[in-house]
């Protein structure tokens, strides 16, 4: 059955901007451009033949960031996996943003809520308030300790602690030591910092190797200008690989060490974080550890389907493999 990558694949514009078109009237994009969108969707099937089943309601709200908003690569895989399970289930989805007006009265009859991105307790606990059923997706149960016994909110996220693990004693075994890690700050509820299980990770698995040393660690934010803002800090302290916490953060790192007359990677390696477009045109390729995000939207569905049809009711949590894709950041041995 088509998929919003099949429409827009066929459309030729971004899965985003099909939900997008598809979703709502008013969108501020080209009138050629809705049209084109609406007749690949007819094309391709994905307007046909799936047709509301007993009568099912989902929400999908995102969580608003200024570092992760809609537009973000990652989020945007996850809703398209979330949208293409319910359609094809034919289970009604309502999808909004956090800082909707009204949220809570649009949340009123709906059978199942699933929250993408980072929600603090506070939040969790007041959307459990509303509805019974919750999955939170892109959060470890471990992240809200006070909910793991918490009747209905489970849990689908990455699983990071072994991905960063597993990315970071390859480094190690082709003879890399000074690692360093070049992440981003996220916050739950307004002033709470989200620890972020890459970070923990990467100090983990460094200190197990006894390399572990804080000065290679730097974290801004989740972007191209970040990364290079901090590899320029992180140079002097000579780190002979990079772990970036995203793809942007490590192409931005990229350029700067290319900058200072590095050679990537006989001087330097790296490995980002999301395996996306940016990482298989960056130059040279980079290496990347895969998060299938598309994949977390699709079980984050099929759990609350699972609890609303079966009565098999949380907490759950659900932790999806990452891959290392190994590509020419990082193929150089060191010894």
């Amino acid at each position: 059955m088509a998929t919003l990558k099949d429409v827009a694949l066929r459309a030729g514009v971004s899965i985003s901007t099909v939900s997008r078109v598809l979703a709502s009237k008013d969108v501020p994009i080209s009138e050629n451009t809705k049209l084109r969108i609406r007749k690949a969707a007819e094309d391709v099937g994905y307007l046909k033949g799936v047709k509301i089943k007993d009568g099912i309601k989902l929400a999908l709200i995102q969580w608003v960031n200024v570092d992760h908003d809609i537009s973000d690569k990652y989020y945007q895989n996850a809703a398209s996996g979330i949208i293409d399970t319910c359609r094809i289930s034919g289970t009604f989805l309502s999808r909004y943003m956090e800082d909707d007006e009204d949220l809570d009265s649009k949340l009123a009859e709906v059978d199942g809520i699933i929250l993408l991105g980072k929600f603090g307790e506070r939040k969790i606990i007041h959307y459990a308030n509303i509805c019974k059923r919750i999955v939170v997706a892109d959060m470890a149960m471990s992240s809200i300790p006070r909910l793991n016994g918490f009747d209905g909110v489970s849990f689908v996220s990455m699983d990071f602690r072994q991905g960063v693990k597993d990315a970071l004693e390859r480094l190690i075994k082709d003879g890399y030591k000074r690692i360093a890690y070049l992440g981003g700050i996220e916050y739950i509820d307004e002033n709470e910092i989200f620890m972020d299980e890459r970070k923990n990770s990467y100090i983990n698995t460094m200190k197990e190797h006894s390399l572990y040393d804080e000065e290679l660690v730097l974290e801004d934010k989740f972007t191209q200008d970040s990364g290079y803002s901090l590899m320029k800090q992180i140079l002097p302290k000579e780190p002979t690989a990079i772990f970036a916490a995203s793809d942007e953060i490590a192409v931005g790192a990229m350029k700067a060490a290319k900058e200072a007359g590095l050679k990537i990677p006989r001087d330097i390696a790296f490995i980002g974080c999301n395996n996306s477009a940016t990482a298989r045109y960056a130059v040279p390729e980079l290496t990347s550890l895969d998060a299938p995000s598309y994949d977390m939207g699709k079980h984050s569905v099929n759990l609350l389907l699972g609890d609303i049809k079966y009565n098999l009711s949380g907490p759950i949590s659900l932790k999806i493999p990452c891959k290392l894709e190994i590509r020419k950041s990082s193929e150089q041995v060191r010894y």
